[in-house]
């Protein structure tokens, strides 16, 4: 019974990191992006999948027209993960 309750545990501990991401996607959607941004950058230290942190971030920097910002955040974020397959954003910043 420890061992269900443990993985119980392990698995229930990224849930407030989903809740965190879906959050701000959704105020992301619904156009609030300055406002995305600052819970995203505030919250920073509760996510942690760090790639779905700077994805994330790269596309709210970008959509607020940062672009050579975003071009920056984007070439790191494609150095970690050259697979990425946020590649739809490329046209709008190279």
């Amino acid at each position: 019974m420890n061992n269900i309750n443990g993985e119980l545990k392990r698995n229930t501990d990224l849930i407030p990191h989903v809740n965190i991401i879906s959050q701000i996607s959704l105020l992301e959607e619904c156009e609030f992006l300055e406002r995305a941004l600052e819970e995203l950058h505030i919250k920073e230290s509760k996510i942690v999948d760090k790639l779905v942190y700077k994805e994330q971030e790269v596309s709210l920097i970008v959509k607020l027209g940062h672009l050579e910002e975003g071009k920056a955040l984007y070439r790191a974020l494609l150095s970690m993960n050259p697979d990425n397959y946020r590649r739809s954003l490329l046209p709008h910043i190279f």
